[in-house]
């Protein structure tokens, strides 16, 4: 049989061990509870799956231009890379988004092949000992938010490698925009509207945390003239001059929760 000739009794085997590992997936999706524990576990059963050291997720913000990784899963004796890969310039990655655009996945197979045109990211994958990788794209509402992937499977998996990440990559971006949505809700739960300062809500969840063996300073205070610049002035005046006196206190008493 000829090398490039693939074999029908490794793909069968494929197939079963591919189905065994989506069960198991489905399994611990079910008993996990927070957004949080169910992606630390898919990316343990996807590093698992295919042999690799280390998987992670790494999310895209366009607003400020920057890459986190926020997610990672690391097997033993494989340095964790979560607290020195933050703030990543997209750019370094664009060659990559422009593929997902495309419906592509990246399949790296040796990244030494990187080390003339795509400097930047060797650099990034090198110091981090991986040789080759395979990621996919992650979408909330239609549109690319980042990409995971894992590091250093065995190129027998290489091929093989995307069918399942892409699988598990949906659940990945659906526990993503539950744990979007949670902290939205959150949000509104426990800032005030207008000046996104923690409401009463926020203070009554702070003080049932509290050490009762601790002491603690509390600072009371009153915008003086405030009624009056909504009698004279309007309430859009009133907001303005609740967001300067807000400004001020943040200022003095922000590492103090």
């Amino acid at each position: 049989m000829s090398n490039n000739m693939k074999n029908p009794r490794n793909e069968a085997v494929q197939a079963i061990d591919f189905q065994a590992a989506l069960q198991h997936i489905e399994e611990q999706l079910r008993d996990s509870e927070d957004s949080e524990t169910i992606i630390n576990r898919l990316l343990k059963g996807a590093a698992e799956f295919y042999g690799a050291n280390r998987a992670s997720v790494v999310e895209a913000d366009w607003a400020l231009n920057i890459g986190l990784l926020t997610y990672e899963w690391c097997a033993d004796g494989v340095e964790p890379e979560k607290d020195s890969l933050q703030n990543l310039v997209p750019d370094i990655c664009r060659g990559w988004y422009d593929m997902f655009g495309k419906d592509k996945d990246i399949v790296i197979a040796d990244i030494d092949k990187l080390k003339v045109e795509e400097a930047d990211v060797y650099d990034i994958l090198s110091r981090q000992n991986i040789k080759a990788l395979v990621a996919v794209p992650l979408y909330t509402d239609g549109k690319i938010s980042g990409f995971y992937g894992v590091d250093n499977p065995p190129q027998k998996y290489m091929e093989y490698a995307h069918n399942m990440l892409q699988i598990v990559g949906y659940f990945i971006s659906s526990c993503i925009r539950r744990r979007n949505l949670l902290m939205q809700l959150e949000n509104m739960s426990y800032k005030d509207a207008l000046t996104k300062l923690g409401n009463r809500f926020l203070v009554e969840k702070f003080m049932k945390r509290l050490d009762k063996n601790k002491c603690i300073g509390a600072v009371y205070c009153d915008i003086t003239g405030l009624k009056n610049v909504n009698d004279t002035q309007g309430h859009e005046a009133g907001d303005k001059l609740i967001l300067r006196a807000t400004d001020c206190l943040k200022k003095i008493f922000s590492d103090y929760g």
